[in-house]
């Protein structure tokens, strides 16, 4: 029952008011109030609902007051836009607000008695929210900052991961990030894409989280929320994440968040957070702390990237200097050896100590030949030669060294697994293509991009900004090429107008 005595009321609301200057979270603040306000109007059922735009799962409680105690409650008193469930019989509801900004509702129902709320009622219901709305102000603020402070504390540590993974695929520092960044923003879907800055379309290279669909892998046509995240940088909210996931995600997922991943660049990466159908939309706070998250996490991938060439320099550089020893210095010498023992034949007349000098002098020079064999590997790329990534970066080097520019590269995935016999037609298609564009296009600009997706699936694209393909274009390195699709099961196609470049894409299945 709730208790009538009126100073007994009016002692409880202080002690209530009170301890709401304690240090309490949001959730104990509302449960305080809507306690407070139910044994000052007399109420069986109380309420405290935040405003839409600030609402999380727990910003909404109900008690009941039950045999003098109070209970959390289960069944709302009100729906989202205030009105109450038909059942009741006695209904108040009361505005929260602090400086003009309302911050929410509380609501009073099954008033004690046989009478309705009254005036007072209403009078002491208001005062005890006016009173109360900067304790609640307070408490959103702390969580705020609360919640502020574990962001940053995960994209610190995330950050210190990723530049300890120097050596490591890109790959796995991107699905990190993905997987952190789902689990801190109570979203069901995380997904990382390669936009195309030109059309805007987004090909989705990994996705984590139980709902993730199946269109993971494939290539979404262009689209506006893309565009304008490329132009902006800003975040972009999505009412509905499905658009970017093709039918896969449709009927599954709700809205969605998206946001620019890494350096600028034409290699960015996008990172798109979704939530489950009917879930909230993320606040203006989410948007803007999980920016400050992606700007962290970016930076840290930007510097993995110049830590890793700063290392590969510098092996290059001492692997040189090793090189350029056992030429000048041990080959030299050992050369100097062996003409002093060819030499010594003249003074020698017995067949044994000639075979003996022969021997030791065809010893020389294999040692010889092994050595600048050890030179020539030590000026290969530090990966090593069987390396595919290594191979096409020194096919690529080689084949525009007559270039003033300098083509991009991009990989993407774990191209360095592809099989020894796909690695051969690669390299041989890189070679094909990049003839082309140095020798036909009259480009000024170059990029090739290999990417080895979650799925299987091996795409090497060769664009350029030339003279674009004559109608119909047949020359043979194209021909070539396409042969080489054939023969692994793949396609290849060619994109090209007049005066706007040529794109040639390669696709062949992995085992």
């Amino acid at each position: 029952m709730v208790d009538t005595d009126p100073v007994a009321n009016a002692r409880q609301m202080r002690r209530a008011l009170a301890s709401l200057a304690e240090d309490l979270s949001l959730e104990e603040v509302l449960e305080r109030l809507a306690e407070a306000a139910c044994r000052s109007a007399h109420a069986h059922r109380g309420e405290i609902a935040l405003s839409g735009a600030e609402q999380q799962a727990c910003d909404v409680v109900t008690l009941e007051i039950r045999q003098g105690r109070a209970r959390r409650s289960a069944q709302r008193l009100s729906g989202p836009d205030g009105v109450p469930d038909p059942d009741t019989a006695t209904f108040l509801a009361v505005p929260i607000r602090i400086r003009g900004a309302v911050l929410g509702s509380l609501y009073l129902a099954d008033k004690a008695g046989d009478g309705g709320f009254t005036a007072e009622d209403e009078e002491r219901s208001a005062a005890l929210a006016a009173l109360a709305g900067a304790a609640i102000e307070n408490a959103m603020l702390s969580r705020e900052t609360a919640a502020s402070r574990h962001w940053l504390e995960a994209a610190m540590e995330l950050a210190g991961t990723i530049l300890g993974m120097v050596g490591q695929q890109e790959s796995e520092a991107l699905h990190m990030i993905a997987e952190r960044a789902m689990q801190e923003s109570d979203s069901v879907v995380a997904a990382v894409g390669a936009p195309d800055p030109e059309s805007g379309a987004v090909r989705w290279l990994l996705g984590t989280g139980t709902e993730a669909p199946a269109a993971i892998g494939s290539t979404v046509a262009a689209a506006a929320p893309v565009l304008s995240l490329l132009e902006l940088e800003n975040p972009r909210p999505l009412a509905d994440a499905a658009q970017l996931l093709g039918p896969a995600a449709r009927g599954v997922l709700g809205p969605g968040l998206l946001l620019a991943l890494g350096p600028r660049g034409d290699d960015r990466r996008v990172l798109l957070l979704a939530r489950g159908l009917g879930a909230v939309e993320y606040r203006q706070w989410d948007v803007d702390v999980i920016g400050v998250f992606c700007q962290h996490v970016s930076m840290a991938l930007e510097l993995g990237n110049v830590y890793r060439m700063r290392e590969q320099h510098l092996l290059f550089v001492d692997r040189e200097r090793i090189a350029r020893d056992l030429h000048d210095l041990v080959i030299q010498r050992l050369f100097a050896a062996g003409l002093n023992l060819q030499g010594m034949r003249r003074f020698s007349t017995e067949p044994s100590q000639l075979e003996r000098i022969r021997d030791i002098t065809a010893e020389l020079d294999q040692v010889i030949k092994d050595l600048r064999d050890t030179i020539y590997s030590l000026r290969e790329p530090a990966e090593g030669p069987g390396l595919l990534s290594s191979r096409v970066t020194a096919t690529v080097r080689g084949g525009t060294a007559s270039l003033d520019y300098t083509p991009q590269l991009k990989f993407s995935g774990p191209v360095d697994d592809v099989p020894a016999t796909v690695a051969e037609h690669v390299v041989a298609v890189v070679l094909e293509g990049l003839s082309n564009a140095v020798r036909h296009s009259g480009a000024d600009s170059i990029w090739i991009s290999l990417v080895a997706d979650d799925h299987h699936r091996l795409e090497l694209t060769i664009a350029d900004n030339g003279r674009g393909l004559p109608v119909p274009a047949r020359r043979s390195g194209l021909v070539n090429i396409e042969r080489r699709a054939r023969l692994l099961d793949g396609t290849f196609r060619v994109e090209s107008a007049p005066g706007q470049g040529t794109r040639l894409i390669w696709t062949v299945p992995l085992p």
